[in-house]
């Protein structure tokens, strides 16, 4: 692999031409910051599927109470 000039950490692969970026620290920074988001994406799915619990209780609770 030859070192790109002026970006530690990068490389570009000979035979692919692709640009490898082998910086771990970067890496588990990266991996870190997207398992937070999806932890945080999968709460709000769940608050989100708790208050539509709620307002179909309410709604059942409101119809109850009117008959």
């Amino acid at each position: 692999m030859i070192p790109i000039k002026d970006n530690v950490g990068f490389y570009r692969d000979e035979k692919t031409n692709a640009v490898l970026n082998c910086n771990d620290a970067q890496y588990n920074e990266y991996i870190k910051i997207k398992n937070k988001k999806s932890i945080e994406e999968q709460e709000l799915s769940k608050m989100k599927n708790d208050i539509e619990e709620i307002k179909s209780a309410l709604k059942t609770l409101i119809e109850t109470i009117n008959i």
